[in-house]
């Protein structure tokens, strides 16, 4: 399609061959992707055994924790060697871990980031409306589902309208059965408006807050025409 409205013949064939290297290039990129996806599998499946196994020789408080070692500690640890020194670096970085979950990025970050600068943002829990970004146009009003991680048990039903703070790869089941999609937040480009996009979903992205004043069972608007999100009840 696009070799046609070139007229120059070299042209022509030139682009035409640079859209086979990119088609060919985009399916190697997907097939390497997967192989990496399983490769971590395998791996995350190798730890949580090797963490089961130190947990129950008592170098490890919970099989998790062997997630905060690094390759290099995982020797003496397996060895049985380091107790107190190893216990002692996971519970530091637990914390640290705990902390970073705890802070919220501002919407705009000029050059390096610096966590100790950055504060709590103050939400109004009697807020109703939420102006974000359209991604997909249309309507819906329907029970919300929030969901706050992509590992979450819970299940997004026919007619509930996902509320998710971000969305990557592994949210994707959650867009089937979803009849609208709010996202704290996104753009135009982002995974989540993509994939709505793909489903013919309505979305509305980057509203802010909405996961933390929004709860699950309530009923809301996801006015995706005008970029609005409206809690009804």
């Amino acid at each position: 399609m696009i070799g046609r409205k070139l007229r120059n013949p070299i042209k022509r064939w030139y682009v035409r061959r640079l859209v086979n290297r990119f088609q060919i290039g985009a399916r190697l990129r997907e097939n390497w992707k997967n192989e990496a996806i399983r490769f971590i599998a395998w791996l995350r499946k190798w730890l949580l055994e090797l963490g089961q196994r130190l947990c129950a020789a008592g170098m490890l408080e919970r099989t998790e924790d062997i997630f905060f070692l690094t390759f290099d500690e995982l020797p003496a640890a397996a060895r049985r060697q380091n107790r107190d020194p190893l216990r002692a670096a996971i519970q530091t970085r637990i914390a640290e871990y705990r902390y970073y979950q705890s802070l919220q990025p501002p919407s705009l970050i000029f050059g390096r980031f610096d966590a100790s600068l950055c504060r709590p943002q103050k939400v109004d829990s009697t807020t109703r409306l939420f102006h974000g970004i359209s991604v997909y146009p249309g309507k819906v009003t329907g029970p919300a589902r929030v969901i706050l991680r992509a590992d979450d048990k819970a299940q997004v039903l026919p007619g509930e309208i996902l509320v998710a703070p971000f969305t990557d790869p592994g949210w994707t089941p959650y867009f089937v059965t979803a009849a609208g999609v709010v996202m704290d937040l996104g753009g135009l480009l982002s995974h989540g408006s993509i994939i709505a996009r793909e489903f013919g979903i309505p979305a509305v992205v980057n509203v802010g807050p909405a996961t933390q004043v929004i709860r699950t069972g309530q009923t809301i608007l996801v006015d995706a025409d005008e970029g609005k999100v409206v809690i009804l009840d």
